[in-house]
């Protein structure tokens, strides 16, 4: 007979694992928890050695709002069991594979590691955090700016939503071996996620975006009035029923949600990587030229 795995076959009434549920709460109340992102499996085949320990050591330090943690790698080393070479060298490892970062403030014996993500996300900063946000992305996580995207979105009822994001992308996890990398590869540092294989159905995304959302942004006068008094020609897309408009040198995709939940993130984030490069939006203007809002 089948269960779910969460009841308890023998007492339906207590399901298995609820004293680990009341000591999870505990350690959350108390500031003693860490949790490590599922997503961290698609990295197991490239953490070959022991390095994940390393990783482990950080996730279980970093503070839980912003992943850093503050330590010499010389203590480390101590924690661990294993010489300071030994920890620079999973550093590194960690640091090609875009687990972390890690650098050695001047003047400072401790390191700052700072845990990266592992999925793609969408960022809301308020508008006082904004620089400081993009600053981060691209000059300590290696985020890499590709485009910047124009969005309305059509709601139940006509409601229109406009939206601004910049898009960036940084390269996935691979399950490349290093021995799997060829000679002339190796010779040049080529990292080992510049040789994933972006076919396979075992490996996680080709990129890792992170969309920035323009806090505040409004439509021009002008496109307002555009889309106000055209019948718009919707067609069908991945993304859903799409149309748009190119107006003072932008493109500005308008996309009918008629999804029960409107702010269905998940949805949102496939269509922004639909459009996430220059190149991408250059196809999709050459396949939907019959769905432009004409000026």
């Amino acid at each position: 007979m089948k269960f779910n795995e969460h009841n308890n076959p023998t007492n339906p009434d207590y399901p298995r694992g609820y004293i680990y549920s009341q000591w999870k709460d505990y350690k959350k109340k108390i500031g003693k928890y860490c949790l490590i992102p599922n997503e961290i499996k698609q990295y197991l085949p490239l953490l070959t050695g022991p390095e994940l320990n390393l990783y482990m050591f950080y996730a279980i330090n970093a503070d839980n709002t912003y992943g850093n943690s503050f330590y010499s790698v010389k203590t480390i080393a101590q924690e661990l069991s294993v010489s300071t070479k030994t920890i620079n060298n999973w550093n590194n490892t960690l640091v090609d594979l875009g687990l972390i970062t890690h650098d050695i403030p001047l003047n400072h014996k401790s390191a700052l590691a700072q845990l990266l993500p592992l999925t793609s996300f969408i960022a809301r900063p308020d508008i006082g955090n904004l620089d400081r946000t993009r600053h981060q992305l691209v000059n300590a996580a290696k985020y890499k700016k590709t485009n910047e995207l124009y969005l309305v979105i059509f709601h139940k009822g006509d409601k229109a939503t406009p939206l601004k994001f910049t898009i960036y992308l940084r390269d996935g996890p691979s399950t490349k071996k290093d021995d799997q990398v060829e000679k002339a590869q190796e010779d040049d540092k080529v990292s080992k996620l510049a040789n994933r294989d972006t076919t396979s159905e075992i490996e996680g995304p080709k990129w890792l975006m992170a969309a920035l959302e323009e806090p505040n942004y409004v439509l021009s006068e002008t496109d307002k009035k555009i889309i106000k008094n055209t019948d718009i020609p919707w067609q069908n897309h991945g993304s859903g029923q799409v149309a748009w408009i190119e107006h003072s040198g932008y493109f500005t995709l308008l996309i009918k949600n008629n999804a029960e939940n409107e702010n269905d993130d998940a949805r949102l984030l496939d269509t922004l990587y639909s459009f996430a490069t220059d190149e991408q939006v250059l196809h999709f203007k050459q396949n939907y030229r019959h769905c432009k809002i004409r000026a």
